[in-house]
């Protein structure tokens, strides 16, 4: 290290350090502030997203609850065969 290296800044040095420091964390901080209105935001979509989870889940159970009721190709086949052998008697 050299001698300029070691030495301790004069006080005018030092305040432009300060106000160079100062004004990074303000940056920082208008920075910050921008996030932290982004995420109340994105809280808002994210609560209105569970909720739409939530009233999709209930539906897939009345689906599947309805799907079991449901005739299949197979069971129609089977009526359309015995209504077949009814009107031909």
């Amino acid at each position: 290290m050299t001698s300029q290296e070691n030495r301790i800044p004069n006080e005018r040095e030092f305040k432009v350090i300060l106000e160079d420091i100062h004004s990074q964390f303000r940056a920082f901080g208008e920075e910050l502030i921008s996030v932290n209105r982004r995420l109340d935001r994105m809280e808002g979509d994210i609560h209105e997203l569970k909720s739409d989870v939530s009233l999709l889940k209930s539906d897939i159970i009345v689906v599947k609850m309805v799907l079991k009721t449901v005739a299949t190709k197979d069971d129609l086949l089977v009526i359309n065969r015995r209504l077949t052998a009814l009107e031909n008697n």
